[in-house]
């Protein structure tokens, strides 16, 4: 974290909390905390797992798993 008064980091978790709120929060309705729950966590995982991210043009887990083999190749 940047500390207090610069506004570095807030830019990046400002983005990725809006993309939640507009792609999960308003587009579903829930009946209680639990759901809201077991909803945030699958699409969390989601994101993580099978969501391709533009700037590396695959998912952070699989971008992750291929670092991790070249670094064992090289």
């Amino acid at each position: 974290m940047s500390g207090k008064g610069r506004c570095i980091d807030n830019h990046t978790i400002e983005n990725v909390f809006g993309k939640i709120k507009r792609e999960f929060i308003y587009t579903r309705s829930f009946n209680n905390i639990e759901e809201l729950e077991y909803g945030l966590t699958r699409y969390i995982r989601t994101w993580n797992n099978k969501r391709p991210q533009a700037k590396l043009q695959t998912s952070p887990m699989n971008f992750r798993k291929k670092k991790a083999e070249h670094k064992n190749v090289a």
